[in-house]
């Protein structure tokens, strides 16, 4: 019983230090022409939330905002399932891929048919 709770708790540890390393700022770019923009769209700030369960939060440069919740599946490849919070009343929702670099970058890949396509976002040094 006791041994359990150690390998529980050393888990849980081993996770937030895998994990926690995604938290921070984040600028986003997304592409033209197949090509990443040299000025960003968005900024976004990943919160550790536990386990393999990361939040993030994105405000687009024209101000609209979405939340997701990212959960990580593999090491480095997770589906973050997001809504828009601003403005009021804008009611779209989806499911977004997510490949994570573990270091300092983020890549989004969003529905077909949804419009939105890819972005990547660039933690801040």
């Amino acid at each position: 019983m006791v041994a359990t709770r150690i390998e529980r708790k050393s888990k849980k540890r081993e996770l937030r230090e895998k994990y926690g390393r995604c938290a921070g700022k984040y600028e986003g770019f997304c592409f033209e022409d197949g090509k990443l923009k040299s000025k960003p769209d968005s900024n976004a700030v990943v919160t550790y939330d536990r386990d393999n369960i990361l939040k993030l939060r994105l405000t687009e440069k024209a101000g609209s905002v979405w939340e997701g919740i990212l959960t990580m599946e593999t090491e480095d490849n997770g589906t973050v399932v997001w809504q828009y919070v601003a403005p009021e009343g804008r009611c779209e929702f989806g499911f977004k891929r997510c490949i994570w670099n573990g270091k300092d970058r983020i890549f989004l890949v969003g529905e077909k048919l949804d419009g939105f396509g890819q972005e990547v976002l660039i933690k801040h040094a």
